[in-house]
């Protein structure tokens, strides 16, 4: 190997590598690090085949035996637990859905029957033919005495029976009261001593006069267990806010000749609903045959006392004050009631 020398500061003389040396010492270094790479990388796939190859036994093996591998699992969103009830029979058995299932069957909707009332419906109009009344029977169970009740279409009612006499008397009652109000304050026995009948209802103050003719058509034809509760027109005493079934009767505009025959008089006691019947519209009840108004207030309810005076003025109504406010009839009883039998 040939070699360059030069000079140190000392005066020796040393010998120096050529650069060619250096060249043929780095190939050797570069050489050396491929061979390495070579066999770690050879060494690492051999293992990747290894791992392979005891992956495809282990799937071969389990085939083999029958059972398949498991699939990554998938849910389902969660739905909540659905029970359908049962009615009937072992088939028709309630079934639960779990919560978070892989699976989720939906149940059937479940559907409510509700049973419909065999009931006739009041007509849209009032010269619609009624039911004929049939006659009373004299010998009502417990006669003279209060009862309970309900009419065919299921309206509660309290009645008194006294066949020796004459007046058949239907009674409405106040939006703050029932039909007990006049049992209460026993009206219903006071009523029954001069009256044929007597049967207090729990109307409601907001029904039309449909409804009216409705309950009355029902108080015709009885409840499967007494007779016949009514079997003429009645006296109807109708106190404050259920006086609006007879005035929407006059506001209607049907023809009002059909009236007294489910209602010979009529008792408005402070009925507030006839500011909204027109002058002309009260003014008809007059013309009819077979039909008389009275009208009862307290001498202390002065709106009462303006009604009374304006049916007084355009139907030609016997208008009473008696001694007491709003609800007249529970401050003077005995009066109010003697009022109605005299009428």
């Amino acid at each position: 190997m040939s070699t360059e020398f030069e000079n140190s500061k000392d005066g020796i003389v040393s010998p120096r590598p050529t650069r060619k040396v250096f060249i043929g010492v780095l190939i050797l270094v570069l050489i050396i690090v491929s061979v390495t790479v070579g066999i770690v990388v050879s060494g690492n796939n051999k293992k990747e085949q290894d791992q392979a190859a005891a992956s495809s036994s282990s799937s071969s093996s389990m085939s083999n035996s029958g059972i398949a591998p498991f699939p990554p699992p998938t849910f389902s969103p969660t739905k909540p637990a659905v029970i359908t009830p049962s009615h009937s029979s072992a088939a028709d058995s309630p079934t639960m859905v779990p919560i978070g299932s892989l699976e989720v069957t939906e149940a059937p909707s479940m559907v409510i029957t509700t049973a419909t009332p065999q009931t006739n419906p009041p007509t849209s109009s009032a010269t619609a033919t009624t039911i004929a009344p049939t006659s009373l029977s004299s010998t009502w169970s417990n006669p003279g005495e209060t009862i309970s009740g309900t009419t065919r279409n299921g309206m509660a009612y309290l009645r008194c029976a006294n066949p020796t006499n004459n007046k058949q008397i239907v009674l409405l009652h106040g939006a703050s009261f029932s039909k007990e109000t006049w049992e209460s304050h026993d009206m219903i026995s006071k009523f029954c001593d001069g009256a044929q009948i007597v049967v207090a209802l729990d109307f409601p103050v907001s029904t039309n006069y449909q409804g009216l003719m409705q309950v009355l058509d029902d108080l015709r034809v009885g409840d499967g267990m007494e007779p016949a509760l009514i079997s003429k027109p009645v006296t109807l005493v109708s106190p404050s806010a259920s006086g609006y079934a007879m005035v929407s009767w006059i506001m209607s505009g049907t023809d009002l000749s059909v009236i007294p025959s489910y209602i010979s008089e009529w008792v408005p006691v402070a009925t507030g609903s006839l500011v909204s019947a027109s002058d002309e519209q009260i003014s008809a009840l007059q013309t009819l045959p077979n039909f008389r108004v009275l009208a009862i207030n307290g001498n202390d309810d002065s709106a009462g006392g303006k009604y009374s005076a304006r049916l007084a003025d355009l139907a030609n109504a016997t208008a009473v004050a008696l001694v007491g406010r709003h609800a007249v009839y529970l401050q003077s009883p005995d009066d109010f009631v003697q009022t109605i039998l005299d009428f």
